[in-house]
């Protein structure tokens, strides 16, 4: 008995391939990713365009709130937890760009 489709799909995926031919090239092609999405390369001036940006962003932050957001309305509470993500998805990007090159990397000396 030869199985063609190892998982039951509904119809209309039936022309979905699920994963590669066994015995081909693409079966042992291994995952990879493109990088390209967050910067060009390791020597991107974004990544520091970005990191100084991101260290002036929280400075003003840490600056404008410190000690006051006890005492904020719901408003100026829900625009500083804005102003705060803001800042972590910045260094969200940098994270998931130095951790996925490293990885991408991680056998080569």
């Amino acid at each position: 008995m030869t199985v063609t489709r190892p998982l039951a799909l509904p119809d209309d995926m039936a022309g979905v391939t699920v994963w590669p031919e066994a015995g081909t090239d693409a079966a042992f092609a291994l995952p990879s990713w493109t990088l390209t999405d967050l910067y060009r390369g390791t020597e991107d001036q974004a990544i520091e365009a970005d990191l100084a940006r991101l260290e002036a962003d929280a400075i003003a932050f840490a600056a404008a709130l410190r000690g006051t957001v006890a005492g904020l309305d719901g408003a100026a509470l829900a625009a500083a937890i804005a102003r705060y993500e803001a800042i972590e998805q910045g260094l969200g990007r940098l994270h998931t760009f130095a951790q996925l090159n490293f990885s991408a990397d991680a056998t080569v000396p």
